[in-house]
């Protein structure tokens, strides 16, 4: 019985030490489970709470980097439309080049006009100055009297050969020497003809030594051909192709690289041999390079009208199409006052501009 007591006394204590271990180990398990819940919710607390704080930084962050880009973008554009809104460049550098190269055309035809040989072809139709000169000419006031001549200073020699061709035209401006409009050349204009002007498909080719407009040295060639009579006018039609010209001048800045196509349509003054009743009416396009080494483009859209008597071009409208710009120039050359204002419309917004030779 003892033993039997002392049996169940041992498992009884048996048990009751299992369930001790058992409830002590559930309780360890519990307790560890909490703490690891709690502990995993302190660091998951922890987590968010860094996560949400890296999330903000990076927010704002981004939100700083928008701002600056956008702030960026719109102080730039703000700062460009002007810029863009009021660069001529292009405008003018064109213009200085279109009067130059006609300029040039004009003395060459003017003393075509005066010299039926060149003009014509037919040597007894020579001027008194011709005939009385021999084989050269030499003038100090090409143009005749007119006050309005380009060139009132320019020794022009034109060597005479009768019937055989091609023949040399010479305008030798010396060191130096200003006409009654105030423009300075010097140098030399050399014109080859390769046959008399009014010969269909004849060619007229212009070149430069060390030729010069206001301090503003000229290159490139410059090729006339007579493209027949237009069939509506009957006028003489000339082809007029500029290569590789350039417009250089270091005191303004000037360094223009350009190539033009044009037809000249000789509208009035073709019956007389002189230059003060001239008129051309020109139209084409032309492409180049500006001071600012950007690249431009210009089409004719309503002809330019030339008048001899004047020193610039008195009406007409042409478009300039820069790479670097979004808004195109229009320039018009106003409604054929003889002077050297026009106006420039970009975007709408029109200026008076002075043009130069």
């Amino acid at each position: 019985r003892m033993l039997t007591c002392m049996y169940c006394f041992c498992s009884e204590f048996h048990y009751i030490g299992v369930g001790v271990f058992f409830k002590n180990t559930a309780s360890s398990i519990i307790k560890q489970i909490i703490i690891n819940i709690s502990y995993s919710n302190i660091r998951s607390s922890h987590i968010m709470t860094k996560l949400t704080k890296t999330m903000k930084r990076t927010f704002n962050l981004w939100f700083l980097t928008l701002g600056v880009i956008t702030l960026t973008f719109w102080s730039c554009k703000k700062q460009n439309q002007p810029t863009d809104n009021q660069d001529t460049t292009s405008v003018s550098n064109n213009a200085q080049a279109d009067e130059t190269f006609t300029d040039v055309f004009t003395d060459v035809n003017s003393a075509a006009s005066e010299n039926p040989d060149l003009f014509s072809g037919d040597p007894s139709a020579r001027t008194a100055a011709a005939t009385a000169a021999g084989t050269t000419i030499s003038t100090l006031d090409l143009g005749g009297v007119n006050p309005q001549t380009s060139t009132p200073c320019a020794s022009v020699s034109v060597t005479l050969t009768n019937n055989t061709w091609p023949k040399i035209v010479t305008f030798d401006f010396g060191t130096g020497c200003t006409n009654s409009n105030e423009v300075t050349r010097s140098g030399k204009i050399i014109a080859t003809f390769s046959s008399p002007m009014t010969t269909t498909n004849s060619s007229l080719t212009i070149t430069f030594n060390n030729y010069t407009v206001n301090g503003t040295t000229v290159g490139g060639t410059k090729v006339v051909t007579n493209s027949g009579q237009n069939q509506t006018t009957r006028n003489y039609v000339f082809t007029h192709v500029v290569s590789n010209a350039t417009l250089v001048n270091a005191a303004t800045g000037l360094d223009l690289s350009w190539n033009s196509t044009k037809k000249f349509e000789w509208t009035q003054g073709i019956e007389t041999p002189t230059r003060s009743d001239d008129v051309f009416s020109i139209t084409g396009s032309a492409s180049g390079t500006n001071s600012k080494g950007n690249t431009f483009t210009k089409l004719v859209t309503k002809p330019l009208i030339r008048q001899l008597v004047c020193s610039f071009i008195i009406s007409g409208t042409v478009q300039i199409t820069e790479s670097t710009k979004k808004f195109t120039r229009v320039l018009d050359y106003g409604n054929r006052t003889c002077d050297n204002l026009a106006t420039i419309t970009i975007n709408d917004v029109s200026k008076p501009i002075t043009l130069r030779k």
